[in-house]
């Protein structure tokens, strides 16, 4: 039987990329302003055009990111799964909507980020703040990464079946 830990989310430190570059202390300063959400199935977590008041970590679950358009139709950006982020407006201070709706494809434990609590941090201890943006502008550069690799992956297998001209 193990110890409890000093805080609730001190395991998830490894769990997300995002904070793997952080120290204990540092995660720990931050991991006080979380707040853990259980949602079920088909569970709206925000919805496109609505205020960015949290930026979320998927802890369990996959969620999808999806945008209506001007067509009315729903088009699917990307699958979140386990150990990513979402609602990353509610990190940008130029930002103050999601632009897509994310709902939740399974049960999913999400940990919150309130935006109002992230501005404090920001007073508080800025060097903290930044270290989070760089490590979440890391996610970001690492998943366009994955895209590009994807998109000649399926572009190569159309010209192989002479699908495209």
């Amino acid at each position: 039987m193990t110890a409890p830990s000093a805080h609730p989310y001190a395991d998830d430190k490894e769990a997300f990329a995002l904070f793997r570059r952080f120290t204990g202390s540092e995660f720990t300063r931050l991991s006080r302003l979380l707040h853990s959400l259980d949602l079920a199935a088909h569970q709206t977590v925000y919805n496109q055009d609505t205020p960015a008041v949290s930026f979320y970590l998927l802890k369990s679950g996959a969620l999808s990111l999806q945008r209506c358009g001007e067509d009315g139709k729903i088009h699917r950006l990307t699958v979140v799964t386990a150990g990513r982020s979402a609602g990353r407006a509610a990190l940008w201070p130029e930002e103050n909507q999601h632009p897509e709706t994310a709902l939740t494809l399974e049960p999913c434990i999400l940990l919150a980020l309130v935006r109002q609590d992230f501005l404090m941090l920001q007073k508080k201890e800025p060097a903290l703040t930044v270290k989070l943006l760089t490590a979440l502008q890391q996610e970001i550069y690492q998943e366009w990464l994955d895209s590009r690799i994807e998109f000649h992956a399926l572009t190569a297998r159309l010209n192989q079946a002479n699908i495209l001209l």
